[in-house]
């Protein structure tokens, strides 16, 4: 009987009251805020096109799209932007933090229904969902369609 024990690693963010994990393997880089340049008739999610390296990447709000409430403990100088990469390309997510990483084991690994998180980590005192990058673009891509067929585009 074998079973499969890779493991894994992710890296812990803070959305305003929510945290989720981000698998490092999606995870290109994690720079400062940098100044983004506004995208009209676009989901308000769709924070907007950054420049980084000579590569433009769209930005996301993560609060917005995961609904976080606000957060106290949160200083404004722990703002990142979190460069992804997935099969659908590369984009920017903004968290309000970045905290620690962690590892486990694939036998943690569970189903999760919360909507952009496919997957949750089973640790022993809590949860973690994680973040499944792919479906942030797919969805503001989606809302993005939205907002520009209401617009008459």
């Amino acid at each position: 009987m074998s079973s499969d024990t890779t493991t894994h690693v992710a890296l812990t963010l803070l959305i305003g009251d929510i945290t989720v994990g981000l698998l490092i393997r999606d995870v290109r880089e994690i720079l400062e805020p940098i100044p983004a340049i506004d995208v009209p008739v676009t989901h308000p999610c769709f924070a907007g096109l950054i420049l980084n390296r000579g590569e433009v990447l769209p930005l996301f709000d993560l609060s917005g799209l995961l609904e976080a409430g606000y957060s106290p403990a949160l200083k404004p100088e722990d703002k990142k932007y979190i460069i992804c990469q997935s099969a659908s390309g590369a984009c920017a997510l903004e968290a309000d933090a970045v905290r620690d990483t962690i590892s486990f084991s694939s036998e943690q690994l569970y189903a999760c229904d919360l909507p952009l998180r496919s997957k949750k980590v089973l640790l022993k005192d809590k949860e973690l969902p994680l973040l499944d990058s792919g479906a942030v673009m797919a969805n503001i891509s989606r809302l993005n369609q939205s907002v520009r067929k209401s617009a008459g585009y």
